[in-house]
């Protein structure tokens, strides 16, 4: 699975799902995301949706993920978990999503390697697995 692949399908899927009003609430209001730059988010609120399940190919979500969108005042887009502190940045919304993706799938190649030599490496794979997993085999 190439980073390009996976760049591709998670910028397709922000396009499609990030863009449609998608229960994403900030306070108790729910609000359209936006794709295009500077999209509608104030740079003083946050946003929470829920990783897709089929996030990229080869990979798929096994317990809810929440991801937080921000934007900056300079209009650059945060997303990130509080689960295992991992982001993604960009101008847009969907690029942010991306780059989170490819964070998340890095993150988990990491850790995975580290995990045979490392106990607090095994614990954090144990924890990564209980919310994804690869579908295909490297």
């Amino acid at each position: 699975m190439t980073l390009d692949k996976v760049r591709s399908h998670s910028l397709g899927v922000a396009d499609r799902s990030l863009s449609r009003w998608h229960g994403a609430s900030a306070g108790s209001s729910v609000l359209r995301v936006s794709t295009e730059p500077a999209a509608s988010i104030a740079p003083t609120a946050a946003v929470t949706l829920t990783l897709p399940e089929r996030f990229a190919p080869g990979w798929r979500q096994i317990k809810p993920l929440v991801l937080t969108i921000e934007c900056d005042s300079h209009g650059q887009y945060l997303m990130s978990d509080d689960e295992f502190m991992v982001y993604g940045v960009g101008t847009t919304i969907a690029e942010a999503y991306g780059d989170y993706v490819l964070s998340l799938i890095e993150y988990f190649g990491l850790v995975e390697q580290g995990a045979t030599e490392n106990r607090y490496d095994a614990a954090e794979l144990r924890h990564l697995r209980a919310y994804l997993q690869p579908t295909e085999p490297k």
